[in-house]
């Protein structure tokens, strides 16, 4: 096993391997995080609606209207 360390900067969920090592490209790595912040100084306290607005892809409404508009329709289908 070879192993090497860096230092990287997390961006958009992605780690920049640096050039040197771009060679190995198509190996089977083994990535091993480690930080040297605390944890509390790198978790900050979010809302859901800020975690929300991150995964808007995942999202099934748009807005609170689109969800009382889906409300009210599953509603008058079990009317009828």
């Amino acid at each position: 096993m070879e192993a090497v360390q860096f230092d990287v900067e997390l961006k958009d969920d992605r780690i920049q391997v640096p050039l040197r090592y771009r060679a190995w490209q198509g190996r089977r790595v083994k990535v091993i995080l480690l930080s040297e912040e605390t944890p509390e100084s790198s978790t900050s306290h979010r809302s859901a609606l800020e975690i929300l607005a991150q995964t808007p892809k995942h999202r099934l409404f748009e807005s609170a209207d689109e969800v009382d508009q889906y409300i009210r329709s599953e509603r008058d289908q079990w009317d009828n």
